[in-house]
Formats: structure tokens, C-alpha cells, sequence
């Protein structure tokens, strides 16, 4: 839950909205139920048991497991017991149990890149997913880039009057460059 009480605003964090986009308060809701219950380690329960937990129908139920798989945030699977799933956390909840600051989150694919990029800048859907932007993402998980640094290059190329894949690159080039040269003095 680190991750919920970092962010000052659900907007902040892709995962979050999309999940609310999707689900609605009412799956924000479940989401928080299911960290609360599984931490870093997953927890394991019968179907009926996360049904009565989660209030949800099956119907629900489906939807909320369909949506959390998509998005990483959790793995589902059947535990040895055939009645019981377990919860764990996925690779795109990694960050929730670091307590790092949110500046310092890394994103985990270059699809929750795309996503920080339509929340923070109302990135059109068509510039997501240019194969010149898609590259730059995939470079800036490659290369472990953070939302602090990517909002630093962001803010350099507005100013700059140029939000280009290349344009973002070079900024963030020269920020790290700059963090280099600092760092050796």
C-alpha cells in the first residue's frame, strides 16, 4: 500500500487509473482489499472466501482477476489445494513494497511508460504507440530511467518547444550526463 500513500493524488499512478478506468471506485476498493490482505508475500484463499472478502459476484470476481493479470499488478494461480487461488504480487507492483519515493518509481514495461506518459501529459493514443516511441520506452526500462528523471526531461523539452521521442532522449541524456559529472567532482 506504500504506493497509494506516496502518490498524493490516483492520478499520479498509471496503475491505479487504469484500474479505476476500468473497474471504477468500487475495484480501487477491491485492489486496496486485496493488498491489504496479501503484502509482499501473496496470500492464499478459497474462491468463496475472496468473493465474501471482496464482496464481488463471480462475474466480478472475473472481471477484477482478468484486469489485475493484464496489468501485472498481481499473478493469480491455484495453490496445491484446487479450491484455494493465491494472490502474489506482479512484476508491475514491484515498486508498492520498495517505499521509495515516488520520483525515484521505476516502470516495469514500456506499456506503463505509455500509460505515466497519457496521465502526467495527455499523450495522444496515435504518439504511444509510434514505433519511435515504443523504442524509447523499451530504451528507458533498458536503461532503469525514473519517473523523476523522465519528468525532468519532460519539463527540458517543453521548454524547449519539442516533446519528440528524440528530443526526450537527449534531455535525459544530458540530465544523467550532468548527474555523472556532479557525482565525479
Amino acid at each position: 500500500m506504500t504506493r497509494l500513500l506516496q502518490n498524493s493524488a490516483v492520478t499520479a499512478d498509471p496503475v491505479l487509473m487504469t484500474v479505476h478506468d476500468r473497474l471504477g471506485i468500487l475495484g480501487l476498493g477491491r485492489l486496496v482489499t486485496i493488498l491489504s490482505v496479501s503484502g509482499p508475500a501473496g496470500a492464499s484463499m478459497g474462491y468463496i472466501e475472496w468473493l465474501g472478502l471482496l464482496q464481488a459476484s463471480p462475474a466480478e470476481w472475473d472481471l477484477l482477476v482478468t484486469v489485475l493479470r493484464e496489468l501485472e499488478v498481481f499473478t493469480t494461480h491455484a495453490t496445491d489445494h484446487p479450491a484455494r487461488i493465491r494472490f502474489e504480487p506482479g512484476p508491475a507492483w514491484a515498486p508498492v513494497w520498495d517505499a521509495k519515493p515516488a520520483h525515484l518509481t521505476l516502470m516495469p514495461n514500456a506499456a506503463a511508460w505509455a500509460a505515466w506518459c497519457e496521465s502526467e501529459l495527455a499523450m495522444p493514443g496515435w504518439l504511444q504507440s509510434d514505433p519511435h516511441t515504443q523504442a524509447l520506452f523499451r530504451r528507458w526500462c533498458a536503461s532503469h530511467v525514473t519517473v523523476g528523471e523522465a519528468t525532468e526531461a519532460v519539463l527540458l523539452a517543453t521548454a524547449a518547444g519539442d516533446l519528440s521521442p528524440a528530443t526526450l532522449h537527449h534531455h535525459l541524456a544530458s540530465l544523467r550526463k550532468q548527474a555523472l559529472h556532479k557525482a565525479n567532482q
